[in-house]
């Protein structure tokens, strides 16, 4: 019967140098080659070699590990002024590098949401969502999600809108008879409500 082999680089498998491969009988003359806890460096070519009396065959495995991807989020809170403008970075890492994209409150990519005043800029340092102006609609959380192979992760910021107080405008004039009550309303609005 033909013998069964694995073979990392140069080494037989098993080895008492790489105790996290381990070679099992698949119950039908062959071996199966298990890797315990696959990191980035068990990347690489592993051998299947084959061999009886008439000959040898090998039959290479390419591995390739991917690391879940891990997301960092910069300034994770902002309160600014109405009509000013908004950054927020997202870096993202892992093997292969994540795809990164910025999400509403909705998870809704803010890129397909039709609004001007937000942009988002990819290049080697990151994402980055910028917004100006500022509107009141633009107060809420943000998601930036990183996702590759090996799974997602995500960084959440918080934006807060500051809208000066304003008062809605009164009649100019407002007459009143010699001993009636007199009711006047001031209804200010803003953020924070003032």
């Amino acid at each position: 019967p033909p013998t069964v082999t694995w073979h990392h680089g140069d080494t037989p498998l098993p080895s008492p140098s790489l105790p996290r491969y381990v070679v099992m009988s698949d119950g039908d003359g062959g071996e199966v080659l298990r890797v315990e806890g696959a990191v980035l460096g068990d990347e690489g070519v592993f051998l299947c070699v084959g061999g009886s009396l008439a000959g040898q065959d090998t039959q290479p495995v390419h591995l390739v590990v991917s690391e879940v991807p891990s997301v960092e989020v910069f300034p994770v809170q902002q309160e600014l002024l109405v009509g000013s403008a908004a950054e927020f970075t997202c870096v993202g890492g892992g093997d292969p590098p994540p795809s990164l994209v910025w999400l509403d409150s909705a998870s809704i990519d803010v890129q397909t949401l039709g609004d001007a005043a937000i942009q988002v800029l990819v290049n080697s340092s990151g994402a980055h969502l910028l917004i100006h102006p500022l509107a009141p609609s633009h107060h809420q959380q943000y998601v930036c999600e990183g996702s590759n192979l090996a799974g997602s992760d995500v960084g959440v910021v918080s934006l807060t809108v500051l809208v000066p107080p304003s008062i809605l405008p009164l009649p100019p004039v407002t007459e009143a008879i010699q001993g009636s009550a007199l009711s006047l309303s001031c209804s200010p609005s803003g953020y924070p409500p003032p």
